[in-house]
């Protein structure tokens, strides 16, 4: 969340989408996904589907991988400085109170995960932290 932060002022354009390194984008990703956002001027981002082993995976989740963000409200609302875990998860519940969030069903990016990725980390910490998560956003 801090690494994100940090490259938030440097940022020049309209939009910003964050990808791991391990993913990548499909062909006319990004017009498509600038397409959404210029339909909708007053959303925060625009969370796409994406192919994982193979399959269609509907963004319902709102992963923030892959999704494209609006820079002016980006840094506005910013990550949670100091979250390793759920930085995504965590923003999202707090710009969906404030924001419109769209949900695009066509995939526009390829989501890889092997056994060293964090989000098969199934540690008591991660787990925990995404629980107090959950909470947060369902109560504030």
């Amino acid at each position: 969340a801090s690494a994100c932060n940090a490259m938030l002022p440097s940022l020049r354009g309209q939009y910003c989408l964050r990808l791991d390194a391990d993913d990548e984008l499909l062909p006319d990703a990004l017009a498509k996904l600038v397409r959404q956002m210029d339909m909708h001027p007053l959303a925060f981002a625009v969370y796409p589907a994406y192919i994982q082993n193979g399959l269609v995976v509907l963004n319902t989740a709102r992963h923030t991988g892959g999704a494209l963000h609006r820079v002016r409200l980006l840094n506005e609302l910013r990550f949670c400085d100091g979250l390793r875990h759920h930085e995504g998860k965590e923003l999202v519940g707090r710009a969906e109170k404030k924001y419109e969030l769209i949900q695009f069903d066509e995939p526009t990016w390829i989501y890889h995960r092997n056994e060293n990725s964090l989000s098969v980390d199934k540690s008591p910490v991660r787990a925990k932290m995404g629980m107090l998560i959950d909470a947060k956003n369902k109560f504030s």
